[in-house]
Formats: structure tokens, sequence, C-alpha cells
């Protein structure tokens, strides 16, 4: 009757991917125990990672009924909503993610996908600051962020987003050859060809 451990017992079987077992395991466990939120959120995991994702909305909605400050189910209702290119309703799974865990880079990297899907182009930048400012040496981030300043014509700033990834990848055929671009828009024709000769040696 120790819920703790049934809990833990569910874990253990969904990291050795018994996935089956550990949903029976969660029924028996909610039919002792309806009202315990994390079991949702686990069933509505295993539901995700088996292709229902009918299912698996249903459950994290039940979960978010039984506690609307939980961030692990609005981070994964947020997935599922990107998913299924729902992006407005993604924005706001992540807004409500954020409040709860606001220094989280992950949640501001995607809702600027799910605000750039929307043609939200200044709140997709605006993310992406805020994500850079937590964590100065994310790649993704300055990668995304060198893509949309780019699109953008910030092209200095496209340029220093595309030279950090540059310094930590060297060989990235695309970055390379989107610093080029910017480098030949800019004026600076020795980098442009500098860079473009390397993409022509790998390519």
């Amino acid at each position: 009757d120790n819920r703790d451990y049934w809990y833990n017992a569910v874990l253990c079987l969904a990291q050795l991917d018994s996935l089956r077992q550990a949903d029976h395991m969660l029924d028996t466990m909610l039919s002792k125990w309806p009202d315990y939120m994390r079991c949702y959120l686990l069933k509505a995991q295993i539901a995700i990672q088996q292709r229902d994702t009918v299912s698996a909305d249903t459950l994290l909605d039940h979960a978010l009924r039984l506690d609307p400050h939980e961030v692990d189910a609005w981070s994964a209702k947020a997935t599922l909503l990107m998913q299924r290119e729902d992006y407005h309703n993604a924005e706001h799974a992540y807004d409500k993610a954020i409040l709860q865990k606001p220094k989280d880079v992950g949640f501001y990297l995607n809702r600027a996908l799910a605000r750039y899907r929307q043609n939200n182009l200044r709140g997709a930048m605006e993310d992406y600051n805020i994500a850079l400012d937590i964590d100065p040496d994310n790649y993704i981030g300055h990668y995304n962020r060198g893509l949309l300043c780019m699109q953008v014509g910030e092209n200095n700033a496209a340029i220093l987003d595309f030279d950090f990834v540059l310094g930590r990848k060297p060989h990235d055929r695309l970055a390379l050859f989107n610093r080029a671009t910017l480098s030949e828009a800019t004026g600076n024709y020795r980098a442009a060809i500098r860079d473009y000769t390397t993409v022509l040696r790998q390519y």
C-alpha cells in the first residue's frame, strides 16, 4: 500500500521499456489513488512513446485539472501541440510552463519556434534573446537566432551568432555558407571568399 514504492517500480519498468507492464501498474495505482496527478502524467508520457497522442492529450488535461501548476504537464502538453502544428495553443502552454520555471532555456527556445510558425518574428527574437541571456553558450539558441537575424536583415548580428556557432563546430557547412552570404552582403568580401572556399573544399 506504499504509493511511492509503486510509483518507483513503474519508473523502473518505463526505463526498461516495459511500457505495457508499466501502464498496467499505473492502472492499478489509479484504482487505489485516483487523484495522484503524477500517475496521469506518466501514463501520458507512455502513451506518447506508443504514439497514442489522443490518449496522451486526455491524460495531460486530467493531470492539469488536478494540478494546474505542474510544469512537466504543461511542457508535455506544449510538445504534443507542437507535433500537431497547433502553434497558438503550444505557445500558451509554454507560457504556463515558463511561469512555473522561468529559467528553463528549452521552454524559451521552443516558444520561439511556436511564435515563428505564427509569423511573430519579434516575439521569437525576444525569446531567443532571453534564452541566451540565461545561457550565453547555448549552441541551438545562437544558431536559430542567427537564422532569424538573417531573415529580418540584421546581418551584423547574424554574423556574430554564426561566429559563435562556427567556434563550436568549425566545419558546419550550412553555417559557413550563411556567414559567407552575410559577409558578402555587408561588404566583407575577403571573409566571404574564405568561407565560400571552405564550403567548396567540403562540397
